[in-house]
């Protein structure tokens, strides 16, 4: 057999001085990997809190041209106006500290990623819809 057919079937022997580097580069590869998963997990669920809370502002902000739409009277478009940045201020002060704690939290105690399709991790609320004052 020539060098350019080499039998493929047989284990590669290594070096026997191989060996003790691979005793040592395995556990630290696999404590770079484990940390490295738990940073993206971190991350993964911090992008998905964030963008949990523009899609609930998305239907928020939607919804306030309907309700602007429904008023009769100036007074009527400020309370709409006022309540509407009143909770829009209320809701990213909320998130903003929200995600300020998913951040500091340690890699290490990072959440599991999500299943697809699984719910977000904090409570869904519909806006509430505008009543007119009497």
């Amino acid at each position: 057999m020539d060098q350019s057919q080499k039998d493929v079937s047989q284990p590669v022997k290594l070096a026997p001085d191989v060996d003790p580097v691979s005793e040592v580069v395995n556990p630290v590869m696999s404590a770079a990997t484990t940390f490295n998963l738990s940073l993206l997990s971190s991350f993964a669920a911090y992008q998905k809190e964030w963008f949990g809370f523009l899609n609930r502002r998305w239907h928020e902000n939607l919804d306030v041209s309907t309700r602007l739409a429904s008023c009769r009277k100036l007074p009527e478009v400020q309370q709409v106006y006022l309540e509407y940045w009143k909770r829009t201020a209320a809701q990213y002060g909320v998130e903003f500290q929200h995600l300020g704690e998913l951040a500091q939290a340690k890699p290490q105690s990072a959440p599991e990623p999500a299943a697809p399709g699984a719910k977000s991790s904090r409570a869904v609320t519909t806006p509430d819809r505008y009543r007119p004052a009497a």
